[in-house]
């Protein structure tokens, strides 16, 4: 009987399941391959650490071999390398797998916490827009999530991303708005944002997270003072056990974190090529083109849709918890000199909640208005979402995760190389003068012509630095290998997976 009335309700569960595991399909696609990432040796060196000297207390400056990789000291991403490590441990006890863990020393279950931790925050991202607006917001809502370039791409990498998503989105079902106000869902929402500021200090900027359940209450008397600082008691308990658990170091070395504090602070104060103007200023022009190209206007629109749903309700709370972060990291960065677009990664979901509470709200609109089913108007609204993302994502899983990009850029060169079998190569990224002075002293000493490699991650200091090639050289375009995402503006989906190369034969000075 129970399994009758499951197969009966069977459109209760087959969505979402079909949604999570499409969101899997995407994050697990390729992660095998080689590519990679320059953090993901810090992780491999640490993670590495501790396994072969078991010791909790480690310091991550001073472990083995680190030095030219860390450069500094710090703590950064604590949290995320002993996450890792326990990971590891628990996969030593499932039988059938030590090929797989121990093939290239750990290498690919390290990637995989990634892939289940970013499937995660799909199941998340559906459990919250369905509290929040019904089925249908959670059945959009875990398909654009699940489709998110940005997100599929932090899933492909042992970086910290997709964990700290992970905590963010869990701290936030944790603190939302229930009609009951009980202490341990304060306590685990605030050791969820400790274990999240234990990895990137700029989630501080959260710690109210675990107080919005109070606040939903609202003022009924004198007896309200007695609960917010009760719930502000078990936030700064709840945030001070999850640093702790999640850095220890830093509690015993205070210095240390601090110096990554200011350190990082510092990086995201100056210039950084490519991801700054060419003369420094704020990136907030970078950061809205970035995601109006990759989530496109209905995605935006519908999330703007959503939240103005909830102010005009006056659902305060709801509205805080998921528009607040977004609105706050996203005003943040535009005010920074840098843009790296994973800053953001851990409160995309929240967006995308929001956006699909605006799809429903937005067909029910259509419906009632123009005629038709409200399933159907809902399937097609949610598709003209969900359409550019996953379209690019389909490029950035299939295309350059693959190995295919690379692969047909390999035969590329080898054409070149057979075409120009004497001379010698040159590969630049001319993101400065410095590369044209060295080509020009080298022909002024009497240098053969050379094959130069010109790499364009489609930023502003390559185009500015580019254009002076041939006026400064003798130059003779030979070919182009595009990037995968040329129609997106300068992100770590060029500087990271699929830049522009042009070829050129370079004969020797331009005469002034």
């Amino acid at each position: 009987m129970a399994m009758r009335e499951l197969l009966l309700r069977w459109r209760n569960w087959l969505g979402p399941v079909l949604v999570v595991l499409a969101g899997f399909l995407l994050r697990a696609g390729y992660y095998t391959e080689n590519y990679g990432h320059p953090d993901e040796t810090i992780t491999v060196e640490v993670v590495g650490h501790l396994r072969s000297s078991g010791d909790w207390d480690t310091n991550w400056a001073k472990a083995p071999n680190l030095e030219s990789t860390l450069r500094y000291d710090q703590y950064n991403f604590s949290s995320h390398l002993y996450a890792t490590y326990f990971f590891y441990r628990a996969v030593k006890w499932v039988p059938g797998l030590d090929a797989w863990r121990s093939r290239d020393n750990g290498f690919w279950v390290y990637r995989f916490f990634s892939v289940l931790l970013a499937t995660v925050v799909v199941w998340q991202t559906w459990w919250l827009a369905r509290r929040v607006a019904g089925d249908g917001a959670g059945l959009v809502a875990g398909a654009l999530v699940a489709v998110v370039p940005l997100l599929v791409q932090d899933a492909h990498y042992m970086r910290p991303e997709a964990w700290v998503t992970a905590l963010t989105m869990g701290a936030a079902m944790a603190c939302l708005p229930a009609g009951d106000l009980k202490g341990w869902r304060i306590f685990v929402g605030a050791v969820l944002m400790g274990l999240a500021i234990a990895c990137k200090f700029s989630l501080l900027a959260l710690v109210w997270l675990p107080l919005v359940p109070v606040l939903a209450a609202g003022w009924t008397g004198c007896g309200t003072i007695g609960r917010v600082l009760g719930a502000a008691g078990w936030a700064l308990l709840g945030i001070g056990v999850g640093f702790a658990l999640g850095a220890p170091n830093a509690i015993v070395h205070p210095q240390v974190f601090l110096h990554g504090m200011n350190y990082l602070s510092a990086h995201y104060a100056g210039l950084h090529p490519p991801y700054s103007h060419v003369d420094g200023g704020p990136v907030a022009g970078m950061l809205g083109g970035y995601f109006l190209a990759t989530l496109g206007v209905p995605a935006l629109a519908a999330g703007g849709v959503g939240a103005r749903w909830l102010l005009v309700r006056r659902r305060w709370a709801e509205a805080m918890l998921l528009a607040g972060p977004v609105g706050l990291f996203a005003g943040y960065f535009c005010t920074r000199s840098v843009f790296f677009e994973r800053n953001l990664s851990h409160v995309v979901p929240l967006f995308c909640v929001l956006a699909g509470v605006g799809v429903v709200v937005t067909a029910g609109g259509l419906a009632a208005r123009w005629g038709g089913q409200i399933l159907a108007v809902t399937v097609l609204v949610c598709a003209l979402v969900i359409l550019r993302p996953a379209e690019l994502s389909g490029r950035l899983v299939f295309a350059d995760f693959s190995g295919r990009n690379a692969a047909n850029h390999e035969v590329l060169e080898a054409g070149i190389r057979a075409a120009h079998p004497e001379k010698a190569w040159w590969i630049e990224a001319i993101l400065n003068g410095e590369p044209l002075d060295r080509l020009v002293a080298h022909f002024e000493k009497g240098g053969a012509p050379v094959v130069l490699r010109v790499i364009d991650y489609h930023d502003e200091w390559s185009a500015r630095y580019g254009a002076m090639l041939p006026a400064r050289l003798k130059v003779e375009l030979i070919a182009e290998f595009p990037s995968t995402f040329a129609d997106v503006p300068n992100c770590t989906l060029h500087t990271y997976n699929s830049w522009t190369d042009r070829y050129y034969l370079v004969r020797g000075v331009q005469k002034p």
